[in-house]
């Protein structure tokens, strides 16, 4: 099962401190599948494929997180939205619900300082010799205008290169608390189980609502056609004793990334709520 204390538009936020456009539509996902919208495929007056949200007669309460609380309250005050309305809402409900979400992951004690300023001693020694990097290369530059020799420009651009990942080192370093090492372990474990998911762990009766609550861990972790797959082969095997869904239902809610379409993954979900 997913970790108690997270949610699956936090996974951006847990592993490198950033809340991406992709963690906020994972949140949206989500909602969904807990039954506080309805996702529906739609067009544009110009041809655009879209998706609509619409709100349920769920109503808010107190389980939902300060940035779910964001996209399910102002977005939907005149009724139904299209996703890709959300971006120009003049009240910027994707950027509050971002901001909300670094808040809740800070309030949670997982990093040890503001997760947008983790750099370590690494990070600004690299930022050092890569300037020095940067200048070597301009001044060997214009010595090998002069003499035609161009290995000076080579060492310039190997401190440049050197100074690079050393940066990246600093920012890479984790500042994570015991409490967010604890909170990455299990969502590492959650990885694995949905990469390594069999038919016969599902149960079919509860096939639909499994497949419905997973999808956005599935898609946020890359294991959305494995899901798919093995919900599929769990509904095939017991369709001969009658009463279940049809074989290949539950490809048809996939996005179309994990059908194996070229197009971007979209989130979509089976109509929830």
């Amino acid at each position: 099962d997913p970790p108690a204390d997270l949610r699956p538009g936090m996974l951006g936020a847990l592993i490198d401190g950033e809340v991406s456009d992709r963690d906020l539509k994972l949140t949206l996902l989500d909602l969904a599948a807990r039954g506080y919208l309805t996702i529906t495929p739609t067009t544009t007056a110009s041809g655009r494929s879209t998706w609509q949200l619409d709100r349920t007669v769920k109503p808010i309460d107190a389980t939902l997180l300060g940035y779910e609380h964001a996209l399910l309250t102002r977005p939907f005050e005149n009724g139904s939205v299209l996703l890709n309305q959300l971006a120009r809402d003049p009240a910027k409900p994707l950027e509050q619900a971002r901001t909300a979400v670094s808040e809740e992951v800070r309030a949670k004690g997982w990093f040890l300082t503001d997760a947008k300023s983790r750099h370590s001693r690494w990070g600004w020694i690299g930022a050092l010799v890569l300037v020095l990097g940067l200048l070597a290369t301009a001044f060997m530059l214009i010595d090998w205008a002069a003499t035609n020799d161009f290995r000076g420009v080579i060492g310039g651009l190997g401190v440049v290169a050197a100074g690079v990942l050393l940066a990246s080192k600093g920012r890479a370093r984790s500042s994570h608390t015991p409490a967010g090492v604890t909170a990455l372990t299990h969502a590492e474990q959650l990885k694995s189980a949905l990469h390594d998911l069999q038919p016969e762990e599902i149960a079919v009766v509860t096939a639909g609502a499994e497949f419905s609550r997973l999808l956005p861990w599935a898609i946020g972790f890359g294991a959305e056609t494995k899901l798919a797959t093995a919900v599929d082969d769990a509904l095939q095997r017991a369709a001969p004793l009658g009463g279940l869904p049809p074989a290949g239902v539950v490809n048809q809610n996939l996005p179309h990334r994990a059908r194996g379409d070229p197009e971007e993954a979209r989130p979509a979900a089976p109509r929830a709520g």
